[in-house]
């Protein structure tokens, strides 16, 4: 009786006789489908012969080549950018497909909290990404303590710990990946730092920025990780001082001593290049839109170094929708609407932020001629059309019972017939479109005998 033994190949066993016979498939396997962004996932070759019999693991002669945006190295394949992509192994005549699968990855950030002497609240947060870049968070605020209590200046002196996913900051893009905030930790005590920022600055440019504390007698501060810019120094007393040379964002953390007691506190500070242009809009205001036409315009900027992330907070009139800089669409009603709009440029240098209110105005359709229209003459053919500006899309027109009975006009916005009698004659005339917006505006006509 031969020998056999099992392979499991994505989950199924198959059970192989122990005299295999000529390779004539070839199987992939991997310890998923999935992988996240970044990480090489390794895919395991094997042949088995015409029965499904095991012949061999041929993992380190079979060559994987995968599709465009993918990876691989060796066996160990992936992407960077989250998707679907197919990785095709060849083994001599034998050939075989992977479907693998890009997940966008996840990174845990510990946020930390500091409340001095009930005074003063600050958070800091920082995290080295798949991409190798070390950053720190800006704009970090949290809300609850891990028991949901709400954090405010009055909590008692001591150790908490915090709710990180009540916590949020300022707008950061990220490579393929996302934060995923554990619990940190919050210290209210009566000594500590209350610089919780330093001032950022350029290069050539005298910088001045003090650290403070209180709760002690006396401080003396030191940088004890990190560097400062080449060109700044932090004095015992805790100001920095100097002329920065070199462009950058420097991360560093401060630590002050009083007697016995110590705090450390992370910071981050950035240094722009002089000769480039600060990020900036050049549009200052947005052309009103017309109810029920098409509406287009777009904030231009200027300046700033790298990709442009656009982003808008707040309510834009109905029917109007923004994408990178464009608001366009068509108006559904009269009720206008302001919005804060915010563009971030991540450049090599540094990342800059520029935020503006924008609001747009909705007016009414207009439609012409009108109100007097041209004047006419008994017994004499009379025509007029009525056109609205811009309109976008098909309108009727319909006039009210108070014209006189020789006026018809159109579903298209042609007024006309022969007058019957002399005299001045008002009515209104209106129009509608297929939205449901309306306008009505009073016309008169004069016809002579």
């Amino acid at each position: 009786m031969a020998l056999v033994s099992t392979t499991a190949v994505l989950g199924i066993v198959v059970t192989s006789a122990a005299a295999a016979g000529e390779a004539t498939q070839l199987v992939l396997s991997a310890p998923a489908s999935s992988t996240p962004a970044g990480v090489g996932l390794p895919i395991e070759a094997s042949t088995f012969d015409s029965s499904g019999h095991f012949v061999a693991d041929v993992t380190a002669q079979t060559t994987f080549v995968p599709s465009s945006g993918a990876t691989c190295v060796a066996n160990a394949c992936t992407a960077e950018v989250q998707g679907n992509y197919t990785v095709t192994a060849t083994y001599g005549m034998l050939t075989k497909t992977f479907q693998l699968e890009v997940s966008i990855r996840e990174v845990r950030v510990t946020v930390n909290g500091e409340i001095v002497n009930h005074n003063q609240v600050f958070f800091s947060a920082s995290f080295t990404g798949p991409d190798g870049v070390y950053r720190v968070l800006s704009g970090l605020a949290c809300r609850t303590l891990s028991d949901n209590a709400l954090i405010t200046t009055a909590l008692p002196f001591g150790n908490y710990q915090l709710n990180g996913q009540s916590c949020s900051y300022d707008y950061v893009p990220l490579p393929n990946f996302k934060l995923d905030f554990v619990s940190g930790y919050m210290v209210s005590s009566k000594f500590g730092i209350t610089s919780g920022l330093v001032a950022d600055g350029r290069i050539n440019t005298a910088y001045s920025s003090r650290l403070t504390a209180v709760g002690g007698t006396s401080y003396t501060w030191s940088v004890t990780s990190g560097a400062l810019p080449t060109g700044l120094s932090l004095a015992s007393s805790g100001q920095i001082s100097g002329k920065p040379v070199t462009a950058g964002t420097y991360l560093f953390t401060a630590t002050v001593h009083s007697g016995a007691q110590s705090m450390s506190w992370p910071y981050s500070v950035t240094i722009s290049d002089t000769s480039q242009v600060p990020l900036s809009f050049t549009t200052s205001w947005l052309k009103p839109a017309t109810l029920g036409v098409s509406y287009s315009v777009t904030i231009h900027p200027a300046g700033g170094q790298g990709t442009r992330h656009w982003s808008v907070t707040g309510n834009l009139p109905a029917g109007l929708r923004f994408s990178n800089g464009t608001i366009s669409g068509v108006p559904r009603d009269l009720n206008g609407a302001s919005f804060n709009v915010t563009l971030i440029a991540t450049g090599s240098i540094d990342q800059q932020l520029v935020r503006r209110t924008f609001a747009v105005l909705i007016v009414p359709m207009v439609f012409a001629p009108g109100p007097v229209l041209k004047t006419g003459k008994v017994k004499s053919y009379y025509s007029v059309t009525f056109h609205v500006n811009e309109h976008m899309g098909a309108t009727i027109w319909g006039q009210d019972g108070d014209a006189p009975a020789w006026v018809k006009l159109s579903r298209g916005g042609i007024l006309s017939g022969t007058p019957t009698a002399a005299g001045t004659f008002n009515f209104m005339v209106g129009v509608g479109d297929a939205y449901g917006n309306r306008a009505v505006q009073p016309v008169s006509i004069t016809i002579t005998s």
